[in-house]
């Protein structure tokens, strides 16, 4: 059960910090002005 917990946790993060990566590395031309 703890296990399975931290895994969903850590799971949740590494998504989390993948998309916030891909976020600050989008084109500058694609911010509204």
């Amino acid at each position: 059960m703890i296990f399975k917990k931290y895994k969903l946790i850590f799971f949740i993060m590494a998504v989390f910090l993948i998309g916030l990566f891909l976020y600050m590395n989008r084109p500058i031309s694609h911010v509204p002005a």
